[in-house]
């Protein structure tokens, strides 16, 4: 990494004591080696207890809170419009609306993923940034089984304001989650676009199974509803 500082050592003598570290130890050099460690534990001081005030809690809220707002250059607003009649043979339009993040791009456009079960039966989609734009969106694949779809958008057909205040989501490593993460979710947790809901990890050795494979599913101790969505 650009940003990390190798020291390497600068006399032999520091080589001989590494090299002499490595060397098979006697059963009295691991008894006096266990010893001391459990030795030195114990010897650790603990914190001393520390009062927390109503504004340290607010100031932790806010910083878990920034981070859902900063989500917003990457989630977008997926709004799915389909047409039908009634048992008079008007026809009405239907609007289903969820949440969408920007997972990709290239020089000719963005590919954003969302829920496919929404946009599935859509004669029109179309794309709602943060700054109000809306333009329109095509589906360039989707796993029904797992209710997830990519849809792509122009980059041609988006102001050039609005396309210099979106980024591609930073994506994370699913297998360093561990129990008693904090986890912050943006989108529409709660189906109220741009909310933001925190929480942590409660499980991580859940599946979900279907005809084809096994997917691994981490479990939070946020509520969610059936119109909720987000990342």
């Amino acid at each position: 990494s650009p940003n990390e500082t190798f020291k390497f050592p600068e006399e032999d003598t520091e080589s001989a004591d590494a090299e002499s570290s490595d060397a098979p130890k006697s059963e009295d050099q691991k008894t006096d080696t266990d010893e001391n460690s459990t030795t030195d534990a114990e010897n650790i001081p603990l914190p001393e207890d520390t009062e927390l005030e109503a504004e340290d809690l607010q100031k932790m809220q806010d910083i878990l809170y920034g981070i859902g707002e900063d989500a917003a250059s990457y989630i977008v607003s997926v709004v799915a419009v389909s047409s039908d009649t009634d048992i008079f043979d008007t026809t009405y339009e239907n609007t289903s609306h969820t949440s969408g993040i920007i997972i990709g791009e290239n020089k000719k456009r963005l590919l954003i993923l969302t829920r496919y079960s929404v946009i599935s039966q859509a004669q029109d989609i179309h794309v709602d940034f943060s700054d109000t734009s809306s333009i329109s969106a095509k589906i360039a694949g989707y796993d029904e089984y797992t209710d997830l779809a990519i849809i792509k958008v122009a980059k041609k057909d988006i102001p050039d304001e609005t396309l210099n205040n979106v980024e591609t989501a930073r994506l994370g490593n699913s297998y360093l989650v561990k129990r008693g993460d904090l986890v912050v979710a943006a989108g529409s947790p709660l189906g109220s676009m741009y909310s933001v809901l925190a929480g942590t990890i409660t499980a991580i050795d859940g599946e979900y199974s279907n005809t084809d494979c096994v997917y691994s599913v981490l479990s939070t101790d946020m509520p969610g509803v059936d119109t909720s969505s987000g990342v």
